[in-house]
């Protein structure tokens, strides 16, 4: 009885991947056991649409192939039919992050008829069961005994050419009623959100759900239970706690607050308008000195020896001094060393501080939250640091 890994159509899994990042539903693997001469009847693509679509509606699992989780298909062909859920499951942990494992089986009864049986193992559960057994085939026994018990599985049943629709029905039919103590057996719930008048971001627990938009207010694939809703806009923001109840749709109405930006407190004022005032005048007298004793800097004096046989260079009160040229320093491109940018510096300080000295006093009127003002001081420093370097090369 051979394995079906056959390719899955690409809108198929487009429509898979869409769907997994749009919700909460956990991965499960689908293991198709079907024989050679049934492959080309029944299609992997049509066995997976055919058992997703019923889980979808009575679990929070979302189906995937052998295929797209990677598993080896000649390595699940192989596996022995006495051990065939520890083989799988064994398989199917060391390849994919799975949850549960559904292995559907299906055997020709002759003509288009077809039976077909599904089992649904939880991995955490078949993990916890293979590191209790004992090593040999005992164990192994023991374990596959314990894997068929803790398993879910459902009637079998005989189909005529069996179709997605045909396989669909026979899942929902053949589930157990009671959920059971599995997590994933629990249906996920949907959320309506009432007066949502413009798109918004919404987060659910702390986890950003991306944008929602009037047109489609309605969240689905959400787990059950308690959980905290918080939307915001540009301008405004709703919280809301709202009890999911399985398989059901629950709504919430929104009560927006418009968010508002805290402003700079009044008592940081008076002290930040003496730090610009400060910082404007340090900067300032920091400039003026520092570009006044960069002109009095000259370089008549480093020549070359070879130039001149004898140099002359003005000494204090504009005394000449002669020099022999052996004397003279050099000056070659490893002896350079250019000082810090103190005239940039200053002037940038004086912007930033005449800038934050503006804001605090002549438009005091006007609210402001801290990190503005802070950045409109820092861009005036910047730019002007940036002027000034260009300046003065």
């Amino acid at each position: 009885m051979g394995v079906g890994v056959r390719p899955v159509s690409a809108t198929l899994i487009l429509g898979l991947l869409a769907a997994l990042s749009a919700g909460e539903r956990a991965p499960a693997a689908l293991v198709t056991l079907v024989p050679p001469q049934a492959e080309g009847v029944l299609t992997q693509a049509m066995l997976l649409e055919g058992v997703d679509t019923a889980l979808r509606e009575h679990s929070s699992l979302e189906l995937r192939s052998a295929e797209q989780l990677g598993l080896d298909a000649g390595a699940l062909a192989a596996c022995p039919r006495a051990e065939l859920l520890g083989c799988i499951t064994a398989h199917v942990a060391s390849r994919a992050r799975v949850s549960v494992v559904a292995i559907l089986a299906v055997v020709p009864q002759g003509g288009r008829r077809y039976r077909v049986s599904l089992s649904l193992v939880d991995l955490a559960q078949a993990e916890a069961l293979r590191a209790r057994a004992s090593s040999g085939l005992e164990g192994r026994a023991v374990l596959e005994d314990g894997l068929f018990a803790e398993a879910v599985h459902l009637e079998p049943a005989t189909l005529e050419s069996p179709t997605a629709e045909q396989l669909a029905g026979w899942v929902r039919a053949s589930l157990p009623a009671q959920p059971g103590e599995q997590p994933w057996r629990t249906p996920l719930a949907s959320l309506a959100l009432r007066g949502l008048e413009v798109s918004a971001s919404l987060t659910i627990d702390g986890v950003g759900y991306g944008l929602v938009t009037p047109d489609d207010p309605l969240v689905h694939e959400l787990r059950p239970g308690s959980r905290r809703v918080e939307l915001s806009t540009r301008d405004a923001e709703a919280h809301a706690l709202v009890a999911l109840v399985a398989g059901q749709e629950a709504s919430v109405e929104l009560l927006w607050m418009e968010r508002t930006s805290p402003a700079t407190p009044q008592r940081l004022r008076v002290p930040l308008a003496v730090a610009g005032g400060v910082l404007a005048l340090g900067g300032t007298t920091l400039a003026i000195v520092s570009g006044l004793a960069a002109g009095s800097v000259t370089t008549r004096c480093v020549v070359r020896p070879r130039d001149l046989s004898e140099a002359s260079c003005s000494g204090l009160g504009g005394t000449g001094v002669s020099v022999a040229s052996e004397a003279l320093p050099t000056l070659d491109a490893s002896s350079v060393r250019q000082g810090p940018p103190l005239v940039p510096v200053g002037v940038a300080a004086a912007a930033a501080g005449l800038a934050l000295l503006a804001l605090e006093t002549l438009a005091y009127e006007h609210e402001r939250p801290l990190w503005l003002e802070l950045t409109v001081v820092l861009g005036a420093g910047a730019l002007a640091a940036t002027v000034a370097a260009v300046a003065t090369p």
